[in-house]
């Protein structure tokens, strides 16, 4: 009798042990598939942050190309301003096709319309680590709205 109460305890000594085993196998296995789910979404995040830092330099070195025309164009509107005004003074130097260019010259028509990107507004801004380029980018999209 006392052959046959023991053995059970025994046995089921041993189906706790191995049922704490599996609880640990399988928590050690979710762990472990959280830890490369995060590393997954990490990498990820990191190829989304170079994707969107390099279109930000594209964007603004666009906006710089056309700054620096605008600034070209507007030198050359006040070299024509210049000019026109020698006309005044020197009656001589004056003739229709040359005042007709100049004059052309002086109408404003340009406009610096820069590329403002989306970030702040679409939520990617959070994917950038870097928090100065952030805010400044935060800024950027701030000045340009209220520009316009």
């Amino acid at each position: 009798m006392e052959n046959k109460t023991g053995k059970p305890a025994f046995a089921a000594g041993r189906y706790f042990k191995y049922a704490i085993g599996e609880i640990i196998l399988v928590m050690v296995g979710i762990l472990l598939a959280l830890q490369v789910n995060n590393w997954n979404e990490q990498r990820i995040e990191k190829q989304q942050e170079s994707a969107i830092l390099s279109q930000l330099l594209l964007e603004f070195k666009s906006n710089l190309e056309q700054l620096d025309q605008k600034i070209n164009s507007k030198n050359e509107t006040i070299n024509s301003a210049l000019q026109l005004f020698k006309y005044i003074d020197l009656e001589e130097l004056r003739n229709k096709d040359s005042v007709d260019y100049h004059l052309a010259r002086t109408i404003p028509f340009t406009t610096f319309d820069p590329i403002v990107n989306n970030l702040a507004i679409s939520g990617e801004l959070r994917l950038i680590k870097n928090d100065s380029l952030k805010q400044k980018l935060t800024y950027w999209t701030l000045n340009q709205k209220r520009k316009k």
